[in-house]
């Protein structure tokens, strides 16, 4: 007999030893995690911190609540993200419960996920949800080829990226990528921006938990005709963890389109990274990087999903990976 509850902060450390299981992250690690998004500033007092699945006491599924404010500059409106979506094989029925639950959640809340798979977004299908347009693409610029060619030929050689600058190559464009400290993000353009549409809330509590307190930062840029501000996360990819990938997060503030060059060249003097890379439903996208140098590389589903059957978001919400888990 499966039994779906909602379980909160105290609920962690058996939240932690389930997705430990299922994913074989160290325990200690994925606690850690779950800690950390229990942080979030935007949690009210009626959102768990996750929903699960009990059989025989013994957690079989979970589904991580992850809440985040959109504004279109005159209204706030929480919006509730669906992450680590987990279920024991053994546990028949307790994805669909699960779901369910989360789905009851939409007569106050929209709802909306960012890592969606084959197996879920046929659920996010089923009971409704919209396809977040862009997210089944990936827009990469190959700045090396070494490494990349390296991991083809099975060659082994792992990299190691930082957030800053790398000690080899010195900053020397014209148009760099300037570190904020936490006390000038007031700064930084955040707030609610009037748009007709519905976009994350970047308020300085949101970056300093979402960006800051994972030791990133926010960047400003500053070109001929340009001042915005960028978050940027760093990977290593390959077979052997031997590309240093980097991923323009979000990008916010006034960029004009004759400073996409130096924009590029401030993050490869900054960060030299092998691979520069976006997601299609980024903000990025909507300024056409994608005709300027880099490919498209294509997933087999949709990966951001929303259900928001009672229009509180009236048809106008956009999608930011930094919302995303």
């Amino acid at each position: 007999m499966l039994c779906i509850k909602e379980l909160y902060r105290d609920d962690i450390a058996p939240i932690a030893s389930f997705l430990s299981e299922q994913t074989g992250s160290p325990p200690h690690v994925v606690q850690e995690r779950l800690s950390w998004l229990a942080d979030n500033p935007a949690r009210q007092p009626d959102i768990p911190l996750a929903i699960g699945a009990l059989q025989e006491e013994n957690l079989a599924g979970t589904m991580i609540l992850i809440p985040h404010r959109f504004s279109n500059g005159s209204a706030v409106q929480t919006c509730i993200l669906s992450a680590l979506f987990y279920v024991d094989g053994r546990a028949r029925g307790a994805g669909l419960l699960l779901f369910l639950k989360f789905r009851a959640l939409n007569g106050k809340y929209p709802l909306y996920c960012a890592t969606a798979n084959a197996a879920s977004a046929p659920l996010w299908q089923s009971f409704a949800g919209i396809p977040i347009e862009g997210s089944d693409l990936e827009f990469v610029r190959a700045c090396r080829w070494t490494p990349i060619v390296k991991g083809f030929l099975r060659i082994r050689k792992s990299r190691k990226v930082v957030d800053g600058v790398h000690p080899l190559i010195p900053t020397t464009a014209k148009a760099a990528l300037i570190p904020l400290e936490v006390s000038e993000l007031a700064g930084a353009g955040t707030g609610a921006i009037r748009t007709a549409d519905f976009e994350v809330l970047r308020d300085p509590a949101l970056l300093c938990w979402k960006v800051y307190s994972r030791e990133q930062k926010v960047y400003r840029f500053e070109g001929k005709a340009s001042r915005c501000f960028c978050v940027f996360q760093h990977d290593l990819r390959g077979r052997h963890r031997q590309v240093a990938s980097t991923e323009i997060v979000d990008l916010w503030g006034q960029f004009t389109d004759e400073d996409w060059t130096s924009f590029v060249s401030a993050i490869k003097n900054t960060f030299s990274p092998d691979l520069i890379t976006f997601r299609g439903c980024s903000p990025v996208a909507r300024l056409g990087f994608s005709k300027r140098g880099f490919f498209a590389r294509r997933s087999k589903t949709f990966a951001a999903w929303l259900m928001d059957p009672n229009q509180l978001l009236g048809g106008r919400f956009v999608y930011n990976p930094l919302a995303g888990e």
